[in-house]
C-alpha cells in the first residue's frame, strides 16, 4: 500500500500535515514531490486481548 501511495504522490495519511505542524522547517512546498521521495519504514504492534471461535 505505502508503495502505491508512493507512486502516486498521494499523502492520504497526513504524514505532510503532520511535519508542516510539528516539524515546519522540515516541510517543502512541494510537498507531493518530496513525498515520493520518502523512504517509509512502517511499524506496528499488535495486542491479542481475546480469542474465540467466531460464527
Amino acid at each position: 500500500m505505502l508503495r502505491i501511495l508512493l507512486n502516486q504522490k498521494s499523502d492520504t495519511l497526513g504524514i505532510g500535515r503532520h511535519i508542516r505542524a510539528y516539524h515546519p522547517n522540515m516541510f517543502k512546498e512541494d510537498w507531493h514531490t518530496e513525498f515520493s521521495s520518502l523512504l517509509l519504514k512502517p511499524k506496528g504492534e499488535v495486542k491479542i486481548i481475546r480469542t474465540r471461535v467466531l460464527r
